[in-house]
């Protein structure tokens, strides 16, 4: 996945990651605790809670930290 960093939309990023895994709508709800309305308003959204997307990247098995900050992720994990 490749991402344009001047112009970061994580909820737009989050749902193309959820169309490539086929993970359905409900057990997505159920993981994040939301309903369906609140994910929708998750993938309209340009930013997210850091707690949020670490759940986000949990349920998709994906490291949205490192992709979208990997020069300070790399510091971060040296330690």
């Amino acid at each position: 996945m490749k991402f344009d960093y001047k112009e970061i939309h994580i909820g737009s990023i989050i749902q193309t990651r959820v169309a490539d895994t086929s993970i359905e709508l409900e057990r997505i709800c159920k993981f994040m605790k939301s309903t369906k309305a609140q994910i929708n308003e998750m993938y309209a959204s340009k930013s997210l809670d850091t707690d949020v997307l670490m759940r986000w990247s949990k349920l998709l098995e994906y490291d949205f930290f490192q992709d979208i900050f990997p020069a300070s992720y790399s510091l971060c994990t040296t330690f």
